[in-house]
């Protein structure tokens, strides 16, 4: 079916105030003047080799529209028109100029490593267009997948960051040091560096891309140049102190702690910056999504799809971390005890690492064009008017309703998850590899059926009735109806049953010794569920929220969270 091309007025129009020459559009006519297309987007076949038919079609439609007079030349949607002369959207949008709002998106096909790059990035799960809109728009949902991507290169970072992080621990028990001790310093140093990572990432966002008005398309970009720049250096580092640790025998107490050091560095500080950038501009990624469907698994025949909806894109995303932080787990289990192999799998995630976000950065242009260019304008509380402002908002600028929520997220995101990263130091040191292998798979396939049964019990509402539904919703909570019941169910029950369930597993390990590690793993597997379950909540909640100031607050609770 042929997609649709915006018409050339406001373009010529807009080229004649700047002085350029008007736009020249590639493609065939046919005998009434209008602009033919094939079925691929590109221009029909069988124009006469020679002929620009279209470039007098141009002229006569920027005439037309100077003389005001004649009618307009019936276009179509979707193509790809290109200007003499002009600035290319691409370079437009990386120097964070305006674009005019004519602007087309391009549809032009990937290289193939890259398409080869992004199918393994979104094998967990991709996007794809939906065929039940009327009208797709181009590049649309290449960007989606980009957005996705983002995730898998976050998941692969963290594998390679829990790696070293264990091979710390365990060079401190051969050591016959206390790596419990050993343990709890390096997440106490990893939760703090992560801290200030979050709080100074407007800061370094402004520095590096040379803006400070919040822009989710270059909050994007910006985390690439930071998962980049943070794996080159891991890269280049960590398979040195592999070399004297492990094949020089240098492994004395200053290598030991000079790794934990550069680990907390590279790890807490670059990636973190990274995740906080996204975490940032996610809450505005449902403008991009639109049209698009959510395909799971994206490397083979689909079994589950769901429209991009709120709710439906939160759980997709942390399907695709978790699946993904599951999978590499599962083979560190494996291979852990064995140097030659955990080192291999440690340089294989090195070498991916700094190759993915490289290969989207060159393509950064072509992957992200439909990505949003600038939030909503805040409105001025002293004369009513819309304003962009630059940053973000203090904390103490913010709602006291966006202050309670915070409090609570603060509460939920920092106790357990420390808690449980603090259990699984211990178990991985101190249980056998089978009882840890059976504990990650019981405890990953709660996790999975969990997100699974969400997605499956919210069916995929017919198009036309998404904005009714929305605005319904939205009524319901004004008038008091269904805010209560909604905000007990999906708030206040997993906060309840999370800190039940962590104070028995903390009473076990305290009272009943050894045997107690394996009561509080049962006890505390239903945790990793109930948690998963509210970000998928927390996550919705923010794509819902108000455009000009979610900014703000997914900011404030990566800072004061530590979301990683």
């Amino acid at each position: 079916k042929p997609l649709a091309l915006h018409s050339l007025d406001f373009t010529a129009g807009m080229a004649a105030q700047d002085g350029r020459p008007a736009p020249h559009v590639l493609g065939a006519s046919v005998p009434d003047g209008t602009l033919a297309f094939g079925d691929d987007g590109g221009p029909a076949r069988g124009a006469a080799s020679g002929e620009r038919p279209l470039e007098k079609a141009a002229a006569a439609q920027t005439a037309s529209d100077d003389s005001s007079t004649g009618p307009r030349t019936p276009t179509r949607r979707g193509a790809t028109p290109t200007r003499r002369g002009a600035m290319p959207a691409s370079e437009a949008r990386e120097k964070n100029l305006p674009l005019p709002a004519s602007t087309p998106l391009l549809d032009e096909p990937l290289s193939r490593p890259v398409e080869l790059l992004m199918k393994v990035l979104t094998f967990v799960a991709t996007a794809a267009p939906d065929t039940s809109k009327a009208e797709l728009v181009p590049g649309r949902v290449l960007s989606a997948r980009l957005l996705l991507s983002l995730y898998a290169v976050d998941a692969f970072s963290w594998g390679t960051g829990q790696i070293f992080k264990y091979e710390v621990v365990s060079l401190v028990k051969e050591k016959q040091w206390c790596y419990l001790v050993a343990s709890i310093i390096l997440t106490a140093a990893e939760t703090c560096i992560e801290f200030a990572a979050s709080y100074v990432t407007p800061y370094m966002y402004e520095r590096m891309q040379g803006s400070s008005y919040v822009s989710p398309r270059q909050l994007v970009h910006f985390a690439l140049r930071v998962y980049f720049a943070s794996n080159l250096f891991a890269l280049c580092v960590y398979p040195c102190f592999g070399l004297a640790i492990h094949w020089f025998g240098f492994d004395s107490t200053a290598v030991i702690v000079l790794l934990g050091v550069v680990r907390s560095g590279q790890y807490a500080f670059g990636n973190q910056l990274g995740d906080a950038a996204v975490e940032m501009a996610k809450p505005h990624w449902m403008t991009t999504f639109d049209g698009s469907r959510l395909v799971l698994p994206g490397c083979c025949r689909p079994l589950l799809t769901r429209r991009a909806t709120e709710d439906h894109l939160a759980c997709y995303i942390t399907l695709i971390k978790f699946i993904l932080m599951f999978l590499m787990g599962g083979l560190y289990v494996v291979v852990r005890d064995k140097v030659a192999l955990r080192w291999g799998m440690a340089c294989a995630l090195l070498i991916w690492n700094a190759f993915a976000p490289f290969v989207l950065l060159k393509n950064f242009a072509q992957l992200a064009q439909a990505l949003p260019e600038r939030v909503s304008e805040r409105e001025d509380a002293g004369d009513g008017e819309a304003k962009a402002e630059p940053g973000v908002r203090r904390l103490t600028s913010l709602r006291f309703q966006e202050v309670s929520f915070l409090i609570f997220v603060v509460v939920m995101r920092g106790v357990p998850p420390q808690s449980a990263e603090a259990l699984m130091n211990v178990i991985m040191l101190e249980l056998a590899s089978a009882v840890q292998l059976g504990m990650v798979v019981v405890g990953g396939l709660g996790i999975l059926v969990a997100v699974l049964l969400k997605i499956h019990w919210r069916p995929d509402a017919p198009l036309e009735d998404r904005t009714s539904l929305t605005v319904a919703a939205a009524e319901s909570e004004e008038d008091g109806t269904s805010q209560n019941g909604s905000f007990a169910r999906q708030w206040l029950r997993p906060a309840f049953t999370v800190t039940v369930l962590i104070a028995l597993g903390a009473v076990c390990t305290t009272f009943l010794g050894r045997n107690g590690i394996y009561v509080a793993i049962i006890v505390w597997l239903p945790t990793g569920p109930v948690l998963k379950l509210w970000d998928t909540s927390l996550d919705s909640f923010l794509f819902r929220y108000e455009p000009a100031v979610v900014t703000d607050l997914a900011y404030w609770q990566n800072v004061l969270a530590v979301r990683r």
